[in-house]
């Protein structure tokens, strides 16, 4: 919550936008990551299989990313619709 308040804060005073906006994501990205690896890791109710675990997390990852990239290209469509 504290680093959405710094993005709202940054906007307010006057940052660019999309150079904000790009570092909050690649915070959140990050942020993501860390809190998955957290859990799996730490989880005593599931074992420690790394194999199993290196797949689910670059699945997860991987199609996460392509949500992102899929949602960009077609606010760009928009944008130059419009």
């Amino acid at each position: 919550q504290g680093r959405f308040l710094n993005l709202i804060h940054d906007l307010e005073n006057g940052h660019k936008p999309d150079e904000r906006l790009n570092k909050w994501q690649r915070e959140l990205w990050l942020f993501t990551r860390r809190y998955f690896d957290d859990r799996v890791f730490t989880n005593p109710y599931e074992s420690s299989d790394l194999e199993r675990i290196m797949k689910a997390r670059k699945k997860y990852f991987t199609s996460s990313a392509e949500k992102q990239s899929a949602k960009a290209a077609k606010a760009k469509k928009q944008e130059a619709a419009e």
